[in-house]
This record gives structure tokens, sequence and C-alpha cells, in this order.
């Protein structure tokens, strides 16, 4: 495979900055050396396709289809984790072909999967990327393309390892945003915290709306919740330093949210600390208007 390495230009982090002028830079250069792109081997191409995942930056469709090809012509050359990672970050960019997912998704690759899971040189830890990144690419395909008709095969997996998958870690800020939300909303049972979405996408707080638009006690009358709000709150590594757009990880996440039914507000640490919001008072009525915007 032709390699490029020494004349593309140097793509930043995948994460801490989001420097799109050198994203853009490295797109261009691919596109008008399309005709050498051809033969990049995909592993060339992996960072960048990753860059644009973690950025939530959209590719041109030619650039696309290039390594669209490119993937599906080495699929016998790869890891399967590499196929994977590759294909469920083209997959949240809403760019996966129908073809390759024909191609993942048949008895020849799940067997190529569990081959290389049972190898005696393949770690625990590979392993669980594997498995991990395959659910992530299977809900992935239920929600964002329901029409390849992918089934969802990956619940038993979840409810075994749902803490993985769908508890996310108590910070100070999650902590202070709650106390704030019980008070605002007058009462902690109205706030679920550490729930989760029917495909199991982290919720950090949930609340239930029945059928006349009032909140519903989270902890005794489930059954009559006909609307679900979450409150998702990401602390400041979780968004690029230069431009404060949060990742295109928890992008997504909200994305699938969204797909489910979810109404969603995103609770931004730079405006949570700002003088705006210096006080718990301040800090109340901007949830109890955030919280009204979003029910309505």
């Amino acid at each position: 495979m032709l390699c490029l390495k020494r004349r593309i230009p140097v793509l930043p982090s995948l994460s801490f900055v989001e420097f799109p002028e050198i994203v853009d830079t490295v797109e261009q250069f691919y596109i008008d050396n399309i005709h050498l792109t051809r033969d990049i081997s995909i592993r060339g191409l992996k960072l960048f396709v990753a860059s644009c995942y973690y950025r939530n930056r959209p590719m041109k469709p030619e650039l696309v289809e290039i390594i669209s090809q490119n993937l599906y012509r080495e699929m016998d050359l790869m890891t399967g984790l590499t196929i994977l990672q590759v294909s469920h970050h083209l997959a949240a960019l809403q760019v996966f072909p129908k073809f390759l997912s024909k191609e993942i998704f048949s008895s020849d690759f799940m067997t190529k999967l569990d081959t290389e899971m049972q190898m005696e040189s393949v770690s625990l830890k590979y392993t669980r990327k594997i498995r991990q990144t395959l659910m992530e690419l299977n809900r992935c395909m239920v929600l964002q393309y329901p029409e390849y008709n992918v089934p969802w095969f990956h619940q038993t997996y979840c409810n075994q390892n749902i803490k993985s998958i769908a508890f996310t870690s108590d910070t100070n800020l999650k902590q202070e945003v709650y106390e704030c939300l019980c008070s605002a909303l007058g009462s902690w049972k109205y706030v679920r915290m550490n729930s989760y979405s029917e495909y199991f996408n982290p919720v950090h707080f949930e609340l239930g709306l029945d059928a006349q638009g009032n909140l519903v006690d989270q902890h005794s009358d489930q059954k009559y919740i006909v609307k679900k709000i979450a409150i998702q709150v990401y602390d400041e590594y979780h968004y690029f330093r230069d431009t404060k757009k949060l990742e295109g990880e928890y992008q997504n996440n909200n994305i699938q949210l969204g797909l489910q039914g979810w109404q969603v507000l995103t609770i931004s640490p730079f405006s949570w600390n700002s003088m705006f919001l210096a006080d718990n008072s301040a800090r109340e009525h901007f949830l109890k208007e955030s919280v009204r915007a979003v029910s309505g």
C-alpha cells in the first residue's frame, strides 16, 4: 500500500483541541491526491476517520466513498478490532454504506471475531474492546440506520456489563447540578441519577413527565411517565479547549438518546461556572427554566 506519511499535514491529538483548520487541510490533501488516496492502507486513514468522529465533523462524500472501499478491500488483512473501530466511527458520522453493514454483520465476519478472540495471544483487555466496540456499532446501526434492518443482539451482553457501559463516574460538577436540580424541582424524588436508555446509553439525570406534563415520582410512579428528559452534565475535559465544543463521542450519545424519544438537555460547565450563575439561586432558576423549555 502507498504511504504518504511524510507529505500529509500532521493531525492534532484526538482530544483536548479541535483544530478544525488542520483537519480541513488534511482532508483537502486526501481529496487533491484522490488517485493516490485510493491506494493508501486503511491503517493510514484510520486516524483521520477517528479525528472526524471525536470532533463530530462530517467528511466529504468523495472521501467517504474511498475510505469505505479501502476498508472493504482490506478486511481480510486487518484485525477485527480495527475494522469495528473504523466502521463505528463512520456509522456515528452517518456515512456508513449499506454494503459494509452487510459484510460486517455477516456470519463470516462474526466467525472471524470469534476466532480472533479465542487465540492464545489475545489479551482479555483486547477481547473486551472488541465486544464493547461491536456493541456500540450494533447500537448505532439499530438507532441511526433502521433501514439497514440490523437486529439488536446485545441485550444480554449489556445487562451483564451494565456498570461499565451505562454508568458514568460521579464528579463534583454532577453533584452540584444534582443538588440544585432537586432544589429547583422541589424534591429529590423527581430526579433519577445515573440512569440509562433502552439501548443502554448513559443518562446522567432522568426526569419523567406524565400525560399532563407534570413531573413524576421516579421512585414509585414510573408507569405514568409518557415523556423522558435526560439532563447531561459533561465536565470541561469532555470539551475541546479551543472551541469549547463537546467531543463527538458524547454528542453521539445525546443524538442516540434523542432517537429513542428522550428530550436532551446538556448543562455546559462553562455556563455553570460563569459569573451569570454565580450563586445557587441563579443556578436553580436556570435549571427550572431549562427544564420548562424542553418539557413543552
